[in-house]
């Protein structure tokens, strides 16, 4: 299994910040909104043979601060880190392009890529602007 765990720590600290802002509450959405928007790109990135890695590819929400994208077809961490017979991308971030068997399209690796272009999809400044918005 292949996965991308994002978990928020310190919200103790931040509610001391903000007073009595609901911070869990406004960081909670934008996380879902992470985790979709990774769950999206990584669709994209999987291989496209068969396409059950892409289909497998699912958001699970572990709390309301902790959000999984998961891959679970076995083979799908060997795509993403690379085997002994399939040598991985000297840079896990930026995906290889592969074309497969059959003609159709694959990265390699195809989640740590997602995370990262769904983190510069996401607007940060929307989860800063409504916490901020609170305190008026």
């Amino acid at each position: 299994m292949t996965g991308f765990t994002a978990t928020v720590t310190g919200l103790d600290n931040i509610m001391q910040v903000f007073g009595n802002i609901p911070v869990k509450e406004k960081v909670g959405p934008f996380l879902q909104k992470v985790a979709e928007e990774t769950a999206e790109y990584a669709r994209l990135y999987a291989p496209q043979d068969t396409g059950l890695m892409e289909g497998s590819i699912e958001v699970r929400k572990v709390s309301d601060t902790h959000y999984q994208v998961r891959c679970d077809i076995p083979y799908a961490a060997m795509n993403e880190y690379g085997t002994i017979h399939m040598p991985a991308s000297p840079n896990p971030y930026a995906p290889l392009p592969v074309v497969s068997t059959s003609g159709k399209h694959a990265f390699r690796p195809f989640m740590r890529p997602a995370v990262l272009r769904a983190l510069r999809t996401v607007d940060i400044k929307l989860l800063m602007d409504s916490m901020f918005s609170e305190m008026k």
